[in-house]
């Protein structure tokens, strides 16, 4: 009788610490989120591949530290950040 009791407490209990280590080592969202959008940027990343196309930006605002490319004329601006739709240009050099 006691048998039969043990062996589903101890087959409970081994899947209670599992579902804690589980739980505590699982990886927090905003990685996966950070995975994804990496993931995203190196999939439309033609870098290295002949492609002229140039990723760009349809908004900005100020950030003296930063550039972006303008989709309007795909020109690099210096000291605006883009923001707003991403799109692609294609530079005339």
């Amino acid at each position: 009788m006691k048998k039969k009791f043990f062996v589903p407490a101890a087959i409970a209990a081994m899947m209670g610490v599992g579902a804690y280590f589980g739980h505590a080592t699982a990886t927090p969202d905003h990685e996966s989120d950070l995975l994804l959008a990496n993931a995203e940027a190196l999939a439309d990343d033609d870098e290295g591949f002949g492609s002229d196309r140039i990723t760009c930006y349809t908004s900005s605002f100020r950030d003296n530290d930063s550039a972006y490319t303008d989709c309007a004329s795909c020109t690099r601006i210096e000291g605006w950040i883009g923001v707003g739709s991403r799109e692609f240009c294609t530079s005339v050099f």
